[in-house]
């Protein structure tokens, strides 16, 4: 978390990120997160995957998706 918190910052640092953070922090952490599980021992349900490896998953599509309407709108302007 210590990691994604200097990641968001040093962005934020640099200015015009406006609604850009959140996407990438939800890409960041659903990466991590899923990254994470498999180290853990919890029960794996569908595919092999765990519910909130399937949550990470979900938390990264939506960080994409964010950082796709971000991409969008910036260049618009």
């Amino acid at each position: 978390d210590l990691m994604i918190l200097l990641a968001l910052l040093t962005w934020e640092e640099k200015g015009n990120v406006r609604g850009f953070l959140y996407p990438r922090f939800l890409l960041l952490y659903g990466g991590i997160r899923f990254l994470l599980e498999f180290l853990r021992n919890t029960t794996k349900d569908w595919m092999g995957f765990s519910h909130a490896q399937w949550f990470s998953a979900a938390a990264i599509l939506i960080g994409v998706v964010g950082e796709i309407v971000y991409r969008k709108q910036k260049k618009n302007r």
